[in-house]
């Protein structure tokens, strides 16, 4: 099956129910949204169910530590992932990086900007899925 052929989805992490407006946007782009509130039932999530393209995590939330998360979903698996943000203040850019996110986005932001930047990690990461590790080695080698 190719990329194309798939729907692609992320599991969005630490969100409440009043702070799913991306999600209808992005729904309507042609990204499925799978939320989840706490870390626990983000690896639950991911243990039973491996057809998600991306992660998507709440910095803003207070639920849990998301750079900590981050960092845990990070060591599990090399699936994109995206911090996101309401709230400038409590995103630090090079703290996401640091932890593993591949990207980080404030919001408001377009919903088509974030499908496109986010559909781009997806097909970067499934491309690679393809690669053993000592081709990935060889091409970190030459590329350096």
């Amino acid at each position: 099956m190719t990329y194309q052929e798939t729907s692609p989805r992320l599991l969005a992490i630490g969100w409440r129910d009043d702070e799913m407006d991306l999600f209808a946007q992005l729904q309507q782009v042609g990204i499925g949204i799978s939320p989840v509130t706490s870390k626990q039932a983000a690896l639950k999530s991911l243990l039973s169910e491996s057809s998600y393209g991306g992660l998507m995590i709440n910095a803003d939330t207070d639920l849990f530590d998301a750079y900590l998360l981050c960092r845990i979903m990070r060591a599990a698996s090399p699936m994109p992932i995206v911090m996101v943000a309401a709230n400038g203040q409590r995103l630090n850019p090079s703290k996401a990086a640091d932890a593993g996110a591949d990207d980080w986005a404030l919001l408001p932001i377009s919903s088509r900007e974030f499908a496109a930047r986010m559909l781009a990690k997806m097909r970067r990461h499934q491309n690679l899925q393809g690669f053993s590790s000592q081709a990935l080695h060889t091409l970190n080698v030459m590329m350096h």
